[in-house]
């Protein structure tokens, strides 16, 4: 039996410390959890072999099965490294434990935020810096389950997804990330997420072909963009030569304050469909920069390249941001802008500033649209 009782007054400290983001959408999973303390009970360690013959004996009696529970959650400590010689020693500061972040589904909160910190405790262990609940993707309006078998496989739904792009049945990595942009774009930190292949291909179409991929096109052709440069440009620059139309200068605020405004919900409030939708508003405020401007249409060639170069800056930084989403897609969109990062840390993510360029190499379209 294990003593979960005795460790009620730890738990509702260790909740109270901020282990769950303090955002909306998880601090209700904290209030939770300290009810589930309040109401929890000492724990057989073990179960009889009569209910499920599935499992790890228990030494010396071959009737008790260890709680699947028990032997699940102790795998984490297997998988970084443990046992460590001593907790203190060179052994355990390079192991991955604890977990900056450990996610867990809301129906196994009570295991993760109650059963496993406990354990924890007992053993004289670090606890997880912090946990994440998620809900569910649901198909139908339906959680997927093996019982009902309406599970999706990502790698066959991935390939159905781009059943009529593919070349010979070959995912290239740019369209491995579509899949990732789609489920990040669900809310699942907040309420559960219908998934269909119609609503991720319309959202794959409108945000990343139409939103980012038109405005690459138009920027790096060469019927707009000849010399198929980019000038060097800054902030109070672009004020001077566009300070006449409020608009602009909110979208160059705006601009400005978007690694902040990303970085609030991506890594604070544990909301990444809200961190990137942040960068699509900077996207369709990008998309009227342009439209309103008409580069197509400018007879000034400095006005021109600076629209031109505005429009480099918003994808440069959008890209950038976007790297956690779409890594491959952020990758090709930078080297087509003529910016080579390779993996280098990026500082400057929101600033308008850049140094005057020559594009990348035109290795066709962004993304093609996907039927």
């Amino acid at each position: 039996m294990f003593k979960l009782s005795s460790f009620k007054n730890d738990l509702h400290k260790w909740l109270d410390s901020g282990v769950f983001p303090k955002s909306s959408n998880q601090s209700v999973w904290s209030d939770i959890a300290h009810n589930m303390v309040d109401t929890s009970q000492d724990i057989s360690i073990s179960r009889s072999k009569s209910r499920s013959d599935w499992g790890i004996h228990v030494p010396g009696d071959n009737e008790q099965i260890i709680y699947v529970w028990f032997d699940a959650l102790i795998n984490y400590l297997t998988v970084a490294g443990f046992p460590w010689s001593n907790v203190n020693d060179g052994s355990f500061k390079h192991s991955l434990w604890p977990p900056d972040v450990q996610f867990l589904g809301k129906d196994i909160i009570r295991f993760h935020a109650v059963l496993w910190p406990a354990l924890l405790m007992a053993v004289n262990l670090p606890l997880p810096r912090r946990l994440i609940c998620h809900h569910h993707v649901l198909v139908d309006n339906v959680k997927m389950s093996k019982s009902r078998g309406n599970q999706i496989d990502p790698i066959v739904e991935q390939s159905a997804l781009l059943s009529d792009e593919l070349n010979n049945n070959v995912i290239t990595p740019a369209e491995s990330d579509l899949l990732r942009y789609v489920l990040l774009r669900l809310p699942l930190l907040t309420f559960d997420g219908t998934y269909s292949r119609e609503m991720a291909r319309k959202m794959i179409n409108t945000e990343l072909v139409n939103w980012i991929g038109n405005l690459l096109s138009r920027i790096t052709s060469e019927s707009l963009n000849p010399e198929q440069s980019i000038i060097q440009i800054n902030r109070k620059q672009v004020d001077d030569m566009f300070h006449d139309d409020n608009s602009d200068m909110e979208f160059f605020d705006n601009l400005d304050n978007i690694s902040h405004h990303f970085d609030k919900f991506w890594w604070y409030e544990a909301q990444p469909h809200r961190a990137i939708e942040e960068v699509l508003r900077i996207i369709r405020q990008t998309n009227t920069f342009i439209t309103r401007h008409s580069p197509w249409t400018e007879k000034e060639l400095l006005r021109k390249q600076f629209i031109l170069s505005v429009v480099s800056e918003s994808l440069r930084i959008c890209a950038l941001l976007l790297q956690p989403v779409i890594p491959n897609l952020s990758i090709r969109l930078l080297h087509r802008l003529g910016i080579y990062y390779e993996g280098k840390k990026e500082q400057n993510q929101s600033n308008i500033s850049n140094q005057a360029r020559v594009l990348g190499e035109n290795s066709g379209k962004f993304l093609r649209k996907i039927k």
